[in-house]
């Protein structure tokens, strides 16, 4: 499996912008036609698309100036913010507090941090109660 972040060769750039633009096929076509997965032919198709440029106009470019157009260097991923760490220890440290009740009251606090709440169970240990 790739990491991410890595991008294709220009070679296979090149073959899904062919596929893409001048044979006007899908996704799933041009995947199995490149070896690639579905979701990173996806996302070059979309770069292509919004790029607007023809595919004469992509072969002509050079390895250098098409990779600066797809992939600006300022282009970063959004990360999500990190708990407070401080807070989280003097949570800890507290009798009966779990965790994943740490967890429960840190995610109340920072808003939109809602990002793997499905697979935490929030619990309290202590005498009389269960836990999973």
């Amino acid at each position: 499996m790739k990491k991410r972040g890595r991008k294709l060769p220009m070679r296979k750039l090149r073959e899904v912008a062919r596929l893409f633009l001048e044979l006007k096929l899908g996704v799933r076509p041009i995947a199995r036609a490149c070896n690639i997965s579905t979701s990173t032919a996806h996302t070059y198709m979309e770069k292509l698309r919004e790029l607007g440029a023809g595919y004469r106009e992509i072969m002509e470019m050079n390895d250098d100036s098409l990779s600066d157009l797809l992939f600006p260097k300022g282009e970063q991923v959004v990360s999500r913010p990190l708990p407070d760490f401080v807070y989280l220890t003097g949570e800890m440290k507290k009798k009966g507090v779990t965790f994943s009740c740490s967890m429960k009251n840190t995610r109340e606090i920072i808003p939109g941090d809602t990002r793997g709440a499905s697979f935490i169970t929030f619990t309290e240990t202590g005498p009389g109660k269960q836990t999973r």
